[in-house]
């Protein structure tokens, strides 16, 4: 994915409340998600470890995707070092 279809990032209290859609991927009950989430408006990218709420939110234009989410200990730490594209 190019640094250049980066559009907005954002930090978020809880990744599991932008996550949406059908998912292909794996995960288990309360503890891990990982995988894409397909839905009519969206195509999310997600990986989501147990007990990790906070997490960055990237907004993407232009990739098979139109978000990635990460769930992170540092979520300010991370977004800070990602690369927004004016």
């Amino acid at each position: 994915m190019p640094l250049s279809s980066i559009r907005s990032v954002h930090v978020v209290d809880n990744t599991r409340d932008y996550v949406h859609g059908v998912r292909v991927g794996t995960g288990e009950p309360a503890s891990a998600v990982a995988g894409t989430f397909t839905s009519r408006n969206a195509r999310i990218f997600v990986v989501i470890h147990h007990g990790q709420h906070g997490g960055v939110r990237t907004l993407l234009e232009g990739t098979d995707f139109d978000e990635i989410l990460l769930a992170c200990a540092d979520p300010e730490s991370v977004a800070s070092q990602i690369p927004v594209t004016p």
